[in-house]
């Protein structure tokens, strides 16, 4: 069910209560219908993997070995001598590594 539109201006003083009124009655369907929950639930999977992604990219270029070779692909692809399907190949057998 699409959100209404609403016209409001508080510095005229018209409109303001409507749509209060609207977010209000919005906000109880979407939880009596369980909506808002599964949008919570959702939200809160998309931010899990989001900072999941982000610290396990933090940790793996910071790797000495990997940092080394990160400056030689990204040579390689600025000159197109490597592509970038072939560029995280060997980037990502390290994973296996211990790092050294």
């Amino acid at each position: 069910d699409p959100p209404q539109v609403l016209s409001a201006s508080a510095l005229e003083g018209r409109g303001v209560q409507e749509v209060w009124i609207a977010l209000s009655e919005r906000r109880t369907r979407l939880e009596n219908d369980g909506s808002l929950e599964r949008r919570r639930a959702a939200q809160d999977r998309e931010w899990f993997w989001s900072l999941l992604r982000d610290g396990l990219e933090g940790a793996f270029v910071s790797r000495p070995d990997v940092a080394r070779e990160l400056g030689e692909i990204e040579r390689q692809l600025d000159a197109h001598t490597l592509t970038p399907a072939a560029a995280p190949r060997p980037l990502l057998a390290r994973l296996g590594d211990s790092g050294a």
